[in-house]
C-alpha cells in the first residue's frame, strides 16, 4: 500500500505516532476534551481548559473517537484483504506453474491458514498459535508423511510451504517485538 493513501488518515497517524491517535472536542462551556486512544484500546482523557463536562460533551467527544477508530480499522481491514487476495493469488499461481497433484496439495497447504483464519472469525474466539504457524505444522506433518510413504512428488511443495510460513512466523515475531518496544519507549502523547 502506498504511503500517500495513508495521508491524512487514522491509520497514518498510527504510523507516525507510534501506535495511537488523538481526538479533541470543543466543549459547550469553553475549554477542550482530549482523548489519546493507543493501540491497544487503551484511552486517556483529559479535560483541558474547563471544570465540568454535560452529558452532550462527553457523547459527541465519544462519538467522534467511535468514528476515527472504524476508519482506522476499515483501512486496517482493507491492507489484510489485499495480503489475502496476494497470498491466495500465489497459492493459485502455484498450481498453475506446478500443474501435477503435488502443486495442487502445496496451495492447499498454503490455503489452510486463511481457513483457519475464516473458521476463528466465524467462532469469534482466539487461537493461541497463528495461522502460519499452524500452516507449517500441517507442512512439516506433509514432509513426515512423504518420506514416511516415499511420495517424492510431496516433498517440493510442502518444504516451500514449510519454508514460507516459518518465514512468516519469524516476521511476526519480530514485528510484534518492535511494536512492543516501540509502544513501550515511545514517550506519552498526552504531554
Amino acid at each position: 500500500m502506498s504511503p500517500s493513501l495513508l495521508t491524512n488518515t487514522p491509520l497514518a497517524d498510527l504510523a507516525n505516532t507510534r501506535g495511537w491517535f488523538a481526538v479533541s472536542t470543543s466543549l459547550e462551556a469553553g475549554g477542550t476534551l482530549r482523548s489519546v486512544v493507543y493501540l491497544d484500546g487503551d484511552v486517556t482523557t483529559k479535560l483541558i481548559g474547563a471544570r465540568t463536562l454535560t452529558a452532550t460533551d462527553t457523547a459527541t467527544h465519544f462519538a467522534a473517537i467511535d468514528r476515527q477508530a472504524g476508519l482506522v480499522r476499515s483501512r486496517l481491514r482493507a491492507v489484510v484483504l489485499t495480503l489475502t487476495t496476494v497470498w491466495i493469488a500465489f497459492a493459485a499461481g502455484l498450481v498453475v506453474v506446478l500443474r501435477d497433484p503435488a502443486g495442487v496439495l502445496g496451495a492447499v497447504a498454503l490455503l489452510v491458514p486463511l481457513g483457519v483464519l475464516l473458521v476463528q472469525r466465524v467462532l469469534r474466539r482466539t487461537l493461541t498459535i497463528s495461522a502460519p504457524a499452524i500452516a507449517a505444522i500441517g507442512a512439516a506433518l506433509t514432509i513426515v508423511a512423504a518420506l514416511a510413504w516415499d511420495l517424492d512428488d510431496l516433498l517440493v511443495p510442502a518444504s516451500v510451504t514449510l519454508a514460507l510460513n516459518l518465514a512468516l512466523v519469524i516476521g511476526f515475531v519480530v514485528v510484534r517485538s518492535k511494536l512492543r518496544g516501540i509502544l513501550r519507549g515511545g514517550g506519552d502523547p498526552t504531554a
